[in-house]
């Protein structure tokens, strides 16, 4: 069993992608939670959980559909930098080894629909 300790400094998944938009059109959608449901694959219906997103600390409540299942979601922000970066932590029920592939998968549609929304 990883303790929270240990899962702070357990590998994390690193996507990169190129979006052609200016940077802060990128930063408008990422630092406004109620977009959020845009941007991350197989998410609806997102709301405030705490503090002030993105700030630090700050939580989204969602819904992640997954088949016909619904399940409650929570993404935290790890790390903001405005304008440059913002490090999430989700849900801790859904990132096991058996699901890591489709959550690779997941991530890199993610970034794609974050290239839609952030551009003209």
């Amino acid at each position: 069993m990883i303790t929270s300790a240990a899962a702070r400094k357990a590998p994390v998944a690193v996507r990169h992608r190129l979006i052609k938009v200016a940077p802060n059109a990128v930063w408008a959608v990422l630092a406004d939670g109620a977009r959020y449901a845009e941007w991350v694959v197989n998410t609806s219906a997102s709301r405030p959980a705490r503090g002030h997103w993105p700030a630090k600390n700050a939580a989204i409540r969602c819904r992640v559909r997954s088949g016909p299942l619904r399940l409650g979601d929570e993404t935290t922000v790890r790390n903001c930098e405005e304008d440059k970066r913002l490090e999430l932590g989700t849900c801790r029920a859904r990132h096991n080894v058996t699901f890591e592939p489709l959550i690779h998968l997941r991530h890199r549609a993610v970034l794609g629909r974050l290239a839609r929304v952030g551009g003209p």
